[in-house]
């Protein structure tokens, strides 16, 4: 047998680092999100969509409710149609929009107050919706809007807290109004969505926190472990050769 050679310090400390990155690449593979979907059809314009359903599949989680009546400090707004910007409702959450062939906008149209009140795309109500979380540093377990004029062939889209797409739904329902809801599993936080289609609008926006929230918002947005993971051997390293260099230099 032959006799056993043995290794230096720094090709340990190199290899075990390797093998602890490795693991932590492993760990950090997307996982498929999973979300339950929630539908359900309305009359016309109603003070909020949500079904029964997605009310309690949220459970303990808190509800926060939007029907673009009033700012985010509870100030009427005003009953005109105008452009309005996309921030004014909350300090959650922020619309903004991409009109069909034009660039993007922080504001939004507005039709309101009251029970007809909508917000849609600007311009000609065509194009892209974003309703985003992350912008405002919190993630969401939950959330609902309802639709108008969003009919069979719009588009939602959801990203996770580091805006990445876990998800694309092509809707096939042909009502005018109806409310469209998306519960995560746990696996998922909801960081923004999209919503695409023709001259469609919403007519008020549900979102939850997680039930370990901090009780008065969405969770603050914070780094996935398993980001964390890929820079702790990479520090771990960089500490061991630094350790080791002095060592031969003294």
């Amino acid at each position: 047998m032959a006799a056993h050679t043995p290794q230096s310090p720094m090709r340990l400390l190199v290899r075990s680092s390797l093998a602890a990155a490795a693991c932590a690449v492993s760990a950090a593979l997307p996982v498929h999100a999973q979300f339950t979907q929630y539908y359900g059809p309305n009359t016309g314009f109603v003070s909020n969509s949500a079904t029964g359903a997605y009310l309690a599949a949220i459970g303990g989680g808190t509800q926060y409710h939007l029907d673009f009546n009033t700012d985010a400090l509870g100030n009427a707004l005003s009953a005109a149609s105008t452009q309005i910007s996309g921030a004014i409702f909350s300090t959650f959450v922020t619309l903004s929009s991409i009109p069909t062939g034009g660039s993007a906008s922080s504001l939004v149209n507005y039709t309101g107050a009251g029970a007809g009140s909508e917000v849609g795309v600007t311009g000609t109500w065509n194009g892209i919706l974003n309703i985003d979380f992350i912008s405002n540093g919190f993630v969401a377990s939950a959330f609902g809007f309802g639709g108008v004029q969003f009919v069979s062939g719009s588009i939602i889209r959801i990203y996770d807290q580091n805006n990445v797409l876990v998800r694309t739904d092509v809707t096939n329902q042909p009502d005018m109004f109806g409310f469209y809801g998306y519960v995560s599993d746990g696996t998922q936080q909801i960081g923004r969505i999209e919503l695409q289609g023709a001259a469609f609008a919403i007519q008020d926006l549900s979102f939850s926190a997680p039930a370990a929230g901090n009780g008065d918002g969405p969770v603050t947005a914070t780094p996935e472990p398993a980001t964390l993971a890929l820079m702790a051997p990479g520090v771990v390293g960089l500490l061991g050769f630094r350790h080791l260099r002095k060592r031969k230099t003294t």
